[in-house]
């Protein structure tokens, strides 16, 4: 397995399994320092227009899987399905230099095993609290060392223990960013079409404290060399 910090940390991810060599060797990683002064804007990047429908969700950890493919969000010609969402304390994508008290990673595969991914990222700053995390925090968290993929499987047979409409809670609307990355975790395959919401939202910090004080440790890796990667708005 891998961790955030010491000798399993992500200095070192690329060393821990053959499969993960891309977390040293890769040339498009994510997360990225985003500098708004150096985006190109690009006029023909249209909305974004996610259709997010009532589904069972399952927490495990600071991840919720949602089951069914009641979540889908259009994109380049091909439709993506909400697969889970999930946290990082502190953020792990800055914006001119700020490093945000949360982030939220929204992942979408075009099928379950797809390498074809997508995720929109929303970030947080401390204010008053966000409906959605409250609500999460409330499900609360499902100890188990079954690793996730059986948990996805119990998910499908026996659906989640709660359900969410996030077309209650995530606003896709306005602004963004847009870069071609990698996941922020190994293996940080690449070719993953990030979207990061220019709105930042509000969270509790009881919240981030939440998660933290059940896991023990931090939850982000630091920012990758951009290279010549083109970044958009």
């Amino acid at each position: 397995d891998y961790s955030y910090v010491g000798a399993r940390g992500p200095r070192h991810w690329g060393d821990l399994k053959s499969d993960w060599k891309e977390c040293s060797d890769g040339k498009a990683q994510s997360p990225i320092a985003i500098r708004s002064k150096h985006a190109e804007l690009n006029s023909s990047l249209p909305g974004l227009r996610a259709h997010y429908q009532s589904s069972f969700m399952f927490v495990l950890l600071a991840q919720v899987f949602i089951a069914g493919a009641h979540c889908t969000l259009p994109l380049n010609r091909a439709t993506y399905t909400l697969t889970d969402f999930h946290f990082h304390i502190p953020s792990e994508h800055t914006v001119d230099g700020t490093r945000f008290p949360l982030e939220l990673h929204l992942v979408h595969k075009v099928a379950p095993n797809s390498s074809q991914i997508t995720v929109v990222s929303k970030l947080f700053k401390l204010g008053r609290s966000d409906p959605l995390l409250d609500q999460v925090s409330s499900v609360g968290i499902k100890e188990s060392i079954a690793a996730n993929a059986l948990m996805l499987q119990i998910l499908k047979l026996k659906g989640g223990n709660a359900t969410i409409n996030l077309s209650n809670y995530i606003n896709l609307h306005g602004g963004y960013y847009r870069y071609l990355g990698s996941l922020t975790t190994p293996p940080c395959s690449e070719g993953i079409l990030w979207t990061i919401l220019k709105k930042v939202c509000s969270q509790n910090h009881s919240f981030s404290s939440f998660f933290f004080l059940r896991n023990h440790h931090i939850f982000y890796r630091r920012e990758q060399f951009l290279a010549a990667r083109s970044k958009g708005s």
